[in-house]
């Protein structure tokens, strides 16, 4: 709760990223490299060859990793 208002206010800085991720897809060749925060998780696309950070990713672009289809243990 705390952390929310911190981050409506303040906003997050994004210091704490993965590394540059590029989904594998046979039928999307068109995949483009993305960063995650940490922090927040929002998702940013990232340049590979100038190596720097982008716009956010839209959340309609944004898929989760679970879906109703995945087996759950």
């Amino acid at each position: 709760m705390i952390g929310k208002v911190w981050n409506l206010i303040f906003g997050c800085h994004h210091r704490l990223t993965t590394r540059p991720i590029t989904p594998v897809s046979r039928r999307d060749p068109s995949a483009y490299s993305y960063v995650a925060c940490l922090d927040c998780g929002r998702q940013f696309y990232y340049d590979t060859k100038n190596m720097t950070m982008g716009a956010p990713v839209p959340h309609s672009l944004v898929s989760s990793c679970h879906t109703s289809s995945t087996p759950v243990a």
